[in-house]
């Protein structure tokens, strides 16, 4: 078990598919890879997840996904941050289940920057999250120590391998801008 430290207490993440960056080649298929990114709840002015639009943008993602998979794809990878990374995985997981029962294959992978990047996190939003990286078939950590640059590298990690982005954006600069810039420019 890989743990994550924590002020309260422990949670571990089950290490059978963690894997390092190097990895990824033989784990995805990338014609076949949609990456999730987007806004955190303060950037998008939202206080609750009750909030009319946090509502809407679940909604959004949950359509989204669904075209995706009706295009083919059907892996999807997480930058797993607040907001709308944490959602899209989590509604992702729900219709995975549902494909399950059909037997058409789904996977989630997870992107993390490096272990820890919830650590200053509200703690029911850390159980979800936790709850989200151990149903993944994957988790990509893209950096052993905690630094700004880890986001960026995560980020770049998810551009370079998905052949489809799905994104909430208010054009505000930041991450998600970045990301979506870089993946504008590298197709």
């Amino acid at each position: 078990m890989i743990f994550q430290k924590q002020t309260k207490q422990r949670r571990p993440i089950s290490n059978k598919h963690f894997y390092m960056p190097t990895d990824l080649n033989k784990i995805l298929l990338s014609d076949r890879l949609c990456a999730f990114t987007g806004h955190r709840p303060q950037k998008l002015q939202i206080q609750s997840e009750k909030d009319g639009q946090a509502l809407q943008i679940k909604k959004m993602l949950r359509e989204e996904i669904l075209k995706a998979l009706d295009e083919g794809y059907t892996e999807f990878i997480s930058g797993m941050a607040l907001g709308t990374d944490l959602w899209a995985a989590e509604i992702a997981l729900h219709i995975k289940l549902i494909y399950d029962i059909w037997n058409k294959d789904i996977r989630l992978y997870a992107a993390i920057p490096f272990l820890g990047q919830d650590n200053t996190w509200p703690e029911d939003v850390r159980e979800r999250y936790y709850n989200v990286l151990n149903r993944c078939d994957g988790i990509f950590c893209l950096s052993e120590t905690i630094s700004n640059d880890a986001y960026l590298r995560r980020n770049d990690f998810m551009v370079e391998h998905a052949a489809k982005l799905i994104a909430v954006y208010n054009g505000s600069e930041g991450g998600t801008d970045y990301t979506i810039k870089k993946a504008k420019h590298s197709r």
